[in-house]
């Protein structure tokens, strides 16, 4: 009410400067979903050392990559994973953080960013095998990439590959989609999440602060935790044979919640460093500006994701009561479903590691 659709960074700095935010105790809010932290973080760290040397970064970016702590993010979202499994993740999970870092970077530069999304397409659809790319196949390219890190997806999608590959071979027989659609599935996701970057560029680019219902929508597809989610719960259904829910409409829904909660607790956790460094393009501080307050949309944000738990327990609920009891169906299921739980429930332990609950802030003007 009474607010343009499109303001500028600065009006929204002006009117939220001086006032306070105070960073709740989200914790409860997850207490009755898996709180286990995988052992093998001491382990993992070492894993995570020799990763990072096959990448070629310079001393800044690999010091903030040791800095974001990988392996304890992964020991948080995948808790009973065994040791190879958790190390594939790991790398999973330092790939996309390097993507995300590049996409962020070329923001400001719509050619080059463009560049990124087209490589990244043509590429990530032929190591799925979903796509030739001029003749190549999966194993290499005829021309050079002009961004070589989008290739480093090759043995990510090998793994994917080989799993759904060779765990479903056994399972023809009661299988309704095959191997290739799993790959679909996530290559679907991952397009969602380029194309998602884009629209995060463009709003960056304006100036302009976006409406906050059209913040919420780029933000479900930009957040590249649905690919996480995606690859959890189809590894687990996958391990019993069971990946005909992954492509069903209940499935991508209860996913969709929990990318949606994910992104808002993200939004919430990190409000204070984007409001410091100008990056306003988060759901707390477009929403404080529209109430006028920034301990309005925060409390507003708990609410929110305190029903979005409560719909992903329905939800799920709902999914299980309609899970035969045959063939391992109910518990891989229950298995997928456990997997986006206990990847929420690290993520944000991760996150209030270096966000504590409980912290005030003052949000401050430019002077």
């Amino acid at each position: 009410m009474g607010r343009p659709e499109r303001y500028s960074f600065g009006e929204v700095r002006m009117t939220l400067a001086g006032q306070t935010l105070a960073i709740p105790n989200l914790r409860p809010l997850f207490q009755h979903w898996p709180q286990n932290v995988n052992p093998a973080l001491g382990r993992l760290q070492e894993a995570v050392l020799d990763s990072l040397e096959k990448f070629a970064l310079n001393p800044h970016h690999r010091q903030s990559l040791i800095e974001a702590n990988v392996a304890h993010f992964t020991v948080n979202c995948w808790p009973d994973a065994d040791f190879e499994t958790l190390n594939f993740m790991a790398n999973m999970v330092l790939w996309a953080w390097l993507i995300e870092g590049y996409t962020d970077k070329l923001s400001a530069d719509e050619e080059a960013a463009h560049t990124l999304r087209s490589e990244a397409k043509s590429t990530w659809s032929s190591f799925l095998r979903l796509y030739n790319h001029d003749g190549a196949g999966c194993t290499g390219f005829k021309e050079p990439l002009q961004f070589p890190l989008v290739a480093s997806f090759n043995p990510i999608a090998a793994r994917l590959c080989q799993v759904f590959d060779r765990v479903l071979a056994g399972y023809r027989a009661i299988i309704e989609v095959p191997s290739t659609e799993c790959r679909q599935l996530l290559l679907d996701e991952l397009f969602t999440y380029l194309d998602g970057t884009e629209l995060e560029a463009k709003m960056r680019r304006s100036g302009q602060m976006p409406p906050y219902d059209r913040y919420l929508s780029m933000r479900a597809s930009a957040n590249g935790s649905g690919f996480f989610l995606l690859v959890s719960g189809l590894h687990k259904l996958a391990a019993a044979g069971h990946t005909a829910l992954g492509k069903s409409t209940r499935w991508m829904e209860l996913k969709k919640i929990a990318a949606t909660i994910n992104f808002l607790v993200n939004d919430l956790l990190s409000a204070k460093k984007e409001f410091e460094t100008d990056e306003y393009l988060n759901s707390i501080i477009l929403r404080a500006y529209d109430l006028g307050s920034v301990d309005a949309s925060v409390a507003e944000c708990v609410a929110r994701v305190k029903g979005l738990v409560q719909e992903f327990d329905h939800q799920a609920q709902t999914i299980l009561a309609d899970t035969p009891q045959v063939d391992n169906a109910h518990s891989s299921v229950a298995g997928a479903i456990e997997a986006m739980r206990s990847f929420n429930v690290g993520s944000l332990e991760w996150r209030q590691a270096a966000h504590p609950p409980k912290q005030t802030f003052r949000l401050a003007s430019w002077d």
